[in-house]
C-alpha cells in the first residue's frame, strides 16, 4: 500500500491527480523505498518495480515524457502527436496536453509540482518549478502556452501547488534571494535570524493570480518535502543522494 497526496479541487472535477510519497516500494537505502526516478543511482529494476506498484494502485500508466533540466521549455502534446518514449525524450520542465487518457508525469525531490486543468477545453498541464525554473518563468510560460495551444481562458483554470521544499527549510544565499526579491518582492523571502529562506509556493501562487487564475480555484498542499524524511525524498536534506516522487495528472477521457 502506497501513500499519495491528491488535490481535492482537481478530484472534485473528476481529474485523476496525485503526488507520491516515499513509502511502499522495493528500493534499498538511500532510495528507500518508493523511488520512481531512473536517474538517481538506484537500480533500474527497482525503479521499474516501484512504477508498477504505483500503476497498479492508482490505475494509471507511469512513464516519463520529458527530461527535466531546470529550464523553461514547455512541451505541448496535441491530439495526433507522437508520444515521446524513454530514453528518446525531449528536454522540458512543463508538459501540457489535450490527449484523452494521457498521463502527464514528472519526478520531484524538492521542486514544486504545479497541476493545471482547463475544464472548458479539456486540457491539462504539469509544471516542474524548481527555483531556477521559477526564476525563468516556467509557470508563466506554461500558462501562456495553454492560451496559445488550447485557447484556454486562464480564469477557467483550476491549479494545484503540490508538496515541495517549503520556506521553513529552503535557505538561500544572496545570489538567489536578490533576483527573487526583484522579481517577486519581499513577500517571498522569510528571515530566520540572520538567514534568508525562499518561499517558492508564494512565488508560484503570485504568478497564478497575476495571470488571472481565481484564488478560489487554486489548491495548495503547503507540505514541505524537506521537513519529513519519513514521507518524502528531499534533494537538499539528503545532500543529493535520494529518490524521486512522482507528480501525475491524467487528461480525463470524454464520455
Amino acid at each position: 500500500m502506497i501513500n499519495v497526496w491528491k488535490s481535492s479541487l482537481l478530484a472534485e472535477k473528476g481529474v485523476l491527480n496525485f503526488f507520491t510519497m516515499r513509502l511502499g516500494g522495493v528500493s534499498e537505502p538511500p532510495y528507500d523505498s518508493l523511488n520512481l526516478g531512473l536517474t538517481t543511482g538506484d537500480s533500474a529494476e527497482n525503479v521499474r518495480k516501484n512504477r508498477e506498484i504505483v500503476e497498479a494502485e492508482q490505475k494509471v500508466e507511469l512513464f516519463s515524457l520529458a527530461w527535466q533540466v531546470h529550464g523553461n521549455h514547455v512541451l505541448a502534446l496535441r491530439k495526433g502527436d507522437v508520444i515521446p518514449k524513454e530514453p528518446d525524450l525531449p528536454e522540458a520542465d512543463a508538459i501540457i496536453s489535450d490527449i484523452p487518457e494521457l498521463s502527464l508525469a514528472m519526478f520531484f525531490a524538492d521542486c514544486v509540482p504545479i497541476f493545471l486543468w482547463d475544464p472548458v477545453h479539456w486540457a491539462g498541464g504539469l509544471v516542474h518549478a524548481g527555483w531556477r525554473s521559477t526564476l525563468q518563468d516556467i509557470l508563466n510560460r506554461s500558462l501562456e502556452s495553454m492560451k496559445t495551444v488550447f485557447n484556454s481562458n486562464l480564469s477557467d483554470l483550476t491549479a494545484c501547488i503540490g508538496p515541495s521544499i517549503g520556506p521553513c527549510c529552503f535557505e538561500v544565499q544572496s545570489d538567489v534571494w536578490e533576483p527573487f526579491q526583484r522579481k517577486f518582492g519581499k513577500k517571498v523571502l522569510v528571515q530566520k535570524e540572520e538567514r534568508i529562506h525562499l518561499d517558492l509556493w508564494e512565488c508560484n501562487f503570485q504568478t497564478l493570480l497575476k495571470k488571472g487564475v481565481n484564488a478560489s480555484k487554486i489548491d495548495r498542499a503547503d507540505l514541505c518535502t524537506s521537513c519529513s524524511s519519513v514521507f518524502f525524498f528531499s534533494h537538499r536534506r539528503d545532500k543529493g543522494k535520494t529518490g524521486r516522487m512522482a507528480g501525475v495528472i491524467q487528461i480525463p477521457g470524454k464520455n
